[in-house]
């Protein structure tokens, strides 16, 4: 089992360098088909305006970004309130159990509190921005 594994990993290293001789393969090769779509895209004459400015792609990046960690906060606290609920309902064998669940039912709160506190802070000063 192990020499199966050793030989597959062997190949694919000698495959990988065989296709990517240089030392620096991402220069040359692009690495989605929207990369392609956009180096195409660049060659051609910019589209007309419609007489409102370009976006700040940076802000939108960041806008972007805010969103993803908000959800990442609702997903963590969902996590700690639905286990402190498992612990709470199903293993009330001992007092401890019981506490400990809420425990992470007020920990989950907390953190799903503070994570809109912080989506919406950086929303208002991503606005801030955008206007002035």
């Amino acid at each position: 089992m192990f020499r199966s594994v050793a030989k597959l990993v062997a190949f694919a290293v000698v495959r990988c360098s065989i296709s990517r001789p240089s030392a620096r393969p991402m220069d040359r090769v692009p690495l989605t088909a929207i990369e392609t779509l956009m180096s195409s895209q660049s060659e051609q004459s910019p589209p007309p305006t419609s007489g409102q400015p370009a976006p700040n792609l940076a802000l939108v990046r960041t806008d972007l970004a805010n969103e993803r960690t908000l959800l990442a906060y609702g997903r963590s606290a969902l996590m700690l309130v639905a286990t402190g609920v498992s612990l709470v309902e199903f293993l009330d064998v001992s007092f401890s159990f019981v506490l400990m669940g809420w425990g992470l039912i007020a920990a989950g709160a907390i953190v799903g509190v503070i994570g809109m506190y912080r989506f919406a802070s950086l929303k208002r000063r991503l606005n801030a921005v955008r206007e002035g």
